[in-house]
């Protein structure tokens, strides 16, 4: 296939094959076709990762109420990966796009991560963009998956701590029929030593009553 051809089937998938064509020479530019073609799959791309993102973070939220903690997190650094891949297009993009005229430096936007979600955030925004971004599906997605895997891990902790306590027991338990078995071999040391001296002591006073009759005779 042509880049023609393969540009037209682009452009049939994004508008449609009844696409007004009349409409868009008023915007017409000259550009290279092998650019614009990777643009339009780096945009394709990006629209397959973030189909994708909302697919793991549906997944991420039902283990997390599953209780599936594993799978959370997994799901959680998955999703951090494919945020990298979109990220890493997205730059590709901006590098590749046509310079735009120089602008006013008091017009640039200091910017600012979320810390929640990691999108990029305007620094000091107007509050109705930020409750708009609070409010916003991916935000509230991550949100609730950071509270469900903290709750999780709360209670991992807590499950560990009462299995360590019991452990503790019964290795007391264990010390203390290990010292109780040992006093009672003790005892009976003591017992069978405190039998041998009679046996000994009697034996020796037999063989002293027999000498002692031996020598009257």
């Amino acid at each position: 296939m042509s880049a023609r051809n393969a540009m037209a089937a682009m452009l049939d998938e994004l508008m449609g094959p009844k696409r007004n064509v009349e409409l868009g020479k008023d915007t017409k530019v000259t550009f290279d076709k092998k650019e614009d073609l990777r643009k339009l799959r780096d945009e394709q791309e990006i629209a397959r990762i973030d189909g994708e993102i909302k697919l793991c973070m549906a997944e991420a939220e039902k283990a997390g109420e599953e209780g599936l903690v594993t799978k959370c997190q997994e799901l959680v650094d998955k999703i951090e990966q494919l945020e990298k891949q979109k990220t890493a297009i997205e730059e590709r993009l901006n590098n590749t796009a046509t310079i735009p005229p120089p602008i006013d430096e008091s017009a640039i936007k200091v910017m600012e991560v979320c810390e929640v979600c990691g999108s990029m955030l305007i620094k000091n925004d107007a509050q109705c963009r930020v409750e708009e971004h609070l409010s916003g599906k991916m935000h509230m997605g991550f949100s609730k998956i950071k509270v469900t895997i903290e709750e999780l891990r709360e209670r991992i902790r807590k499950r560990d701590e009462e299995n360590e306590k019991e452990r503790q027991k019964l290795r007391e338990e264990r010390e203390r029929r290990s010292r109780s078995r040992s006093r009672d071999r003790d005892r009976r040391r003591s017992r069978s030593r405190d039998r041998h001296r009679r046996d000994d002591r009697d034996r020796r006073d037999r063989d002293r009553d027999d000498r002692d009759r031996r020598h009257r005779r």
